[in-house]
């Protein structure tokens, strides 16, 4: 019970900093327990919405690229941007169904939750208790929750109902299916001398020898150079080489300004 205190108090420790986070990202609106992002007709984008939806990307993110990721990341990435656009799609949604009157009932909800693997047992039962935990750990309640699937429920009836009457033009319907479906046969037979009638003689050599001047590159080898050399270096030689005292001296002297520096005088002066 102690474990589950501490994540439970770690997770909502987490979702206070990701709030904080979010007035970098140009959220000040955290006044009351109504804040929200952004608003599309009558439905609202809640800062918590917003948060968790933030968290959750970031989850995902961490477990692609196994590196922990910061609330500038998601920044940088653009990852801010894109959640926010996704909210708003959803909650315009979320808006049309509620003019159209489209709900979800109490039956539904409760299918679609014990659906969930998340709130299932060992034995891949719905747990009650599962259910409770998981909530609470992502910071949620029950009625809040089920509010979300029930908005959830109704936003696939409109989502479905609006492209079950969607009709692809003809002529993108043939294309994609030709592109998907397109084959092409072929027929091959393999030919061996034992397979004609009469052998094919052989050829006489001026044949060759006209064939070979009309076609000469696959019979010519590219031109090649060979090079023979010998690498001789002073450490090689120097062994072998003596030399004379009177001609290092000879040579020392007519060279002595590479090894002499110039006179010079330290003068130091008391006054």
């Amino acid at each position: 019970m102690a474990k589950d205190k501490v994540k439970s108090t770690g997770t909502f420790v987490i979702m206070a900093l990701l709030i904080l986070g979010l007035a970098g990202f140009g959220v000040t609106n955290f006044g009351g327990t109504t804040g929200s992002v952004a608003t599309v007709g009558k439905a609202e984008v809640g800062i918590n919405d917003y948060a968790r939806a933030i968290f959750s990307r970031m989850q995902r993110l961490e477990q692609q690229t196994g590196q922990s990721v910061t609330f500038q990341d998601v920044r940088n990435f653009g990852l801010d941007s894109a959640v926010l656009a996704q909210l708003i799609n959803s909650a315009a949604v979320e808006n049309e169904a509620a003019a159209l009157g489209i709900s979800a009932g109490d039956e539904t909800v409760g299918d679609r939750i014990q659906s969930l693997s998340e709130f299932r047992d060992a034995s891949g039962e719905f747990d009650r208790q599962v259910y409770e935990f998981t909530l609470e750990r992502a910071g949620l309640n029950a009625s809040e929750f089920e509010a979300e699937v029930r908005s959830d429920v109704a936003e696939e009836l409109l989502r479905n109902a609006i492209l079950a009457g969607t009709r692809a033009p003809d002529v993108l319907v043939d294309t994609l299916f030709n592109h998907e479906r397109e084959t092409r046969d072929v027929t091959w037979a393999r030919l061996t001398g034992k397979d004609l009638e009469a052998p094919i003689p052989d050829p006489a050599e001026d044949e060759l020898a006209s064939y070979h001047r009309e076609n000469p590159d696959p019979f010519t080898r590219p031109e090649t150079k060979t090079i023979r050399y010998a690498l001789l270096t002073p450490e090689d030689l120097a062994g072998q080489i003596e030399v004379d005292d009177e001609q290092l001296r000879t040579l020392y002297d007519s060279r002595a300004d590479e090894f002499l520096q110039p006179e010079r005088r330290l003068v130091e002066r008391l006054v």
